[in-house]
């Protein structure tokens, strides 16, 4: 457990204050990443393949991600560690402390430092099995690894009474950069009827955006109270029907994800989604029809 007070609160030292410890930032670092996606649940799978460069100093014993707004679950990690959300939800977070991969050695004393995992990755080594799921589209994002240092200890590696340094997170650790999850959420209406524009509204794309590849294109029904009548959905990308790409999310949402290839309708440059649903206009009983419009560009 001491391991993970370490990763979680990044006890960290300064050259005025423990002048004993290294930085946890002697690691050189790449990241491999895949990510898939479900059609039937409408969720993201991201794994990450962390690997230690030869010019590392230290054993790689944390690794953070961002999660900019976006929402994980399902984490997974490797053999001899853990993973977890921090309190605040702003980023995911693996360390190398499960108790099977801290040994203690023959004839130990406890003088308040950790131990060393045997699953910190070392200096050219890889370690697959770090992943998680999300509602949340890809995107290049940071990404943060620890190098192993022990917990300071007061009155030997900081003045008995202090606190140790803490500078700000993440300031001293390893940065990279790789694909992550991002949340950006809006309501853009398509249309220009303004009495049943409310019908349907995009929350993740809007007219003249780019995406790099694919695009999430998630819409919602009736954000205003209207009654609307979401059998008669209907969605066209590039004139193709794409109505039954679209999967129910809840929350009187649907959403589809498009990526270029060879089965799909979404191309490079200029790309056009159009949609159709029935609602009942406000105020009123009779029927009515919002059509929405949106121009995107792939690159």
């Amino acid at each position: 457990m001491k391991k993970l007070i370490q990763i979680l609160v990044i006890l960290c030292v300064s050259v005025n204050v423990c002048a004993q410890l290294p930085w946890p930032n002697q690691v050189t670092v790449t990241v491999t990443s895949n990510v898939t996606y479900d059609v039937n649940t409408g969720l993201f799978t991201y794994t990450h393949s962390v690997a230690s460069l030869a010019n590392s100093t230290q054993n790689v014993a944390g690794y953070f991600v961002p999660l900019r707004g976006a929402t994980v679950i399902n984490s997974r990690a490797p053999r001899g560690w853990t993973s977890s959300v921090s309190h605040d939800g702003t980023r995911i977070h693996w360390c190398a402390c499960a108790e099977e991969g801290i040994m203690i050695p023959p004839n130990y004393v406890d003088d308040g430092r950790d131990l060393p995992s045997l699953y910190d990755i070392k200096p050219k080594q890889t370690l697959t099995g770090f992943s998680f799921q999300s509602p949340d589209p890809p995107s290049t994002g940071e990404y943060y690894a620890m190098g192993w240092v022990p917990i300071p200890i007061e009155g030997v590696d900081f003045p008995a009474g202090q606190q140790p340094y803490q500078p700000n997170f993440p300031d001293n650790l390893f940065k990279g950069y790789t694909q992550t999850p991002a949340r950006t959420e809006f309501q853009f209406p398509g249309g220009r009827r303004p009495a049943v524009d409310n019908f349907l509204v995009f929350l993740t794309l809007k007219d003249n955006d780019r995406r790099q590849g694919s695009v999430l294109i998630e819409v919602a029904f009736g954000v205003s109270g209207e009654s609307v009548n979401q059998n008669t959905f209907n969605a066209k990308l590039n004139n193709v029907d794409v109505t039954a790409q679209f999967v129910v999310m809840g929350n009187n949402r649907s959403r589809a994800y498009f990526q270029l290839g060879s089965s799909s309708p979404l191309q490079l440059g200029r790309n056009v989604i159009t949609t159709t649903v029935d609602g009942t206009v406000p105020g009123a009983t009779r029927s009515a029809k919002d059509t929405d419009r949106v121009v995107f560009l792939i690159e």
